[in-house]
Parts: structure tokens; C-alpha cells; sequence
């Protein structure tokens, strides 16, 4: 009797998967919102691929005359920065035109110290300031809630925004592309550090961390050239001292760590 049920039971069973199909979701919708993430990570570090750049030319555009910075530090999110100013006035003017930049926000007026230089009577001022579009540092990995939308054109976008990254590290090329770029700006590389990869989420970040000297101006090409080198190129980290303090026109000293993206098979 049970030989006779066994086609019936299998019967059964077809018709039951037909009737109740199978509960696992379609790998569209899931594979959208990991496009849609890369992308829109993608997206923002080159959104910020320039913004050490822009921070430096405002903060040193926005100076009065008689006025200078003798430190900057800029860490994506936030840039501080001290100097000399022949008065309080100056100061305050200072701080607001930093107010009025398309670079900073929430800028801050540290302290005014009145300090005596080859007799003379200068403040040394501190501000500080909130770079604008990177609250929160570096990005993170954006939450999903993309639809399945066009795979397609998902796919085309994130090929075009990865058409630089590479496949992994080079050292000796990317040594010969930053003393180009510092060559052609005037700046002098006095320490090159490649670090190790650390690998990501998405891509692989890579740290380069490099000693300089040179001119505020030369600093500012340094990093605009750094911009258009092949890959993705994204200042993390920038520090500035002047060599004196109470010379303005002498050259100052700069720490600056660069990160690009490296590509990593996760399809």
C-alpha cells in the first residue's frame, strides 16, 4: 500500500511547491543596495578629494594684512589653526571672513593672547573650525534601502566611479607621481612613508604619510597636484608649522597622510 502513495505523496509535494513558492527574496533588490552603498561611499571621498586643498586657500586667503598663521592642523572634519595679528581688530576681522567661507563652519574664536615680537605688540590667536560636508570624519558604509532599480545603469556607475581604483599597491610609482607633483609646485619632499593595507568593507584603503618643506603657496599646488593624480587620492590628515613663528616669510614644515582606495573582488 505505501509502494501505491509514494506517487501521490510526490504529486502533492510538486503541486504544494507551486502553490507556495519558495520564500527566499531575489537577489535583485539585495544587490542593488550593495551598488547603491558603493556607489554613494565612492561618491563622497571624491565629494572630499579636494577639500584639504580649499581649506588651506581659505584659511590663508582669509588673512588680513599683517596677519599670519604659524600652525594648521586638518583632520577631514575639523581644521585648527593659531597665528599673529597685529590687534584684536584684526583678529576679529579674521574670524569673520572665516565665517563667510564655502569651506568651514561653526568657526570658533579660540583665545587672543597679547605676545611681544622684536618689540613690538602682536596677539596670538587660536580658531577653530568645522569643515563643511565632513561632519563625522571618513565616511562609513551608507545603510541599504535601495530598490532593485536598474542593475544595469547601477553597474555602469560604479564601473565608471572604480575605472582608477587599482588592483593593488605601487610604491615606486606612486613615489615618482608625488615628487612630480612637488616638483612642479615648488615643495620639497623630505620624508615618503608608504603604510600598510588595511583592508576595508568595500576596497582596501592605503595610507601614504609624507614630510615637507616649502612655502604656503607651494603646499597649496602640492595638494591641488595631488588631486589630479590617477587613482583616488584623499588627504585624511594635514599639519603646517611655521619654521618661526615670528617670521612670516620664512618656510614652514608640513605632515601629511594621503589615502587612497585599492580594489578587492566582492561580487
Amino acid at each position: 500500500m505505501k509502494a501505491r502513495f509514494l506517487p501521490v505523496l510526490g504529486l502533492a509535494a510538486c503541486l504544494i511547491s507551486i502553490a507556495c513558492p519558495s520564500r527566499q527574496s531575489s537577489p535583485g533588490p539585495d544587490k542593488a543596495a550593495g551598488l547603491r552603498d558603493r556607489i554613494d561611499y565612492l561618491s563622497a571621498l571624491s565629494g572630499w578629494r579636494n577639500l584639504a586643498t580649499r581649506v588651506l586657500e581659505e584659511m590663508s586667503g582669509a588673512l588680513p594684512a599683517g596677519a599670519w598663521l604659524t600652525e594648521m592642523t586638518y583632520d577631514v572634519a575639523v581644521v585648527r589653526a593659531k597665528g599673529y595679528a597685529p590687534s584684536n581688530t584684526v583678529v576679529a576681522d579674521y574670524v569673520a571672513r572665516l565665517g563667510g567661507s564655502s569651506a568651514l563652519t561653526e568657526v570658533n574664536l579660540q583665545t587672543s593672547v597679547e605676545r611681544r615680537i622684536r618689540n613690538r605688540e602682536f596677539q596670538e590667536f587660536s580658531v577653530q573650525a568645522a569643515v563643511k560636508g565632513a561632519r563625522g570624519g571618513m565616511p562609513s558604509t551608507p545603510g541599504g534601502g535601495a530598490d532593485a532599480g536598474d542593475l544595469d545603469a547601477l553597474t555602469g556607475r560604479l564601473a565608471e566611479l572604480e575605472k582608477n581604483l587599482t588592483t593593488g599597491k605601487d610604491s615606486a610609482g606612486v613615489l615618482r607621481q608625488f615628487q612630480l607633483a612637488a616638483d612642479e609646485s615648488g615643495l620639497k619632499i623630505t620624508k615618503f612613508a608608504p603604510g600598510a593595507e588595511i583592508p576595508g568593507k568595500f576596497y582596501t584603503e592605503w595610507a601614504v604619510s609624507i614630510e615637507a618643506t616649502g612655502s604656503r603657496q607651494s603646499l597649496s599646488s602640492f595638494l591641488a597636484g595631488v588631486n589630479e593624480l590617477p587613482g583616488l587620492w584623499v588627504v585624511k590628515k594635514l599639519s603646517m608649522n611655521a619654521v618661526s613663528a615670528q617670521d612670516a616669510g620664512l618656510p614652514i614644515r608640513a605632515t601629511i597622510t594621503v589615502q587612497t582606495y585599492l580594489l578587492r573582488d566582492m561580487r
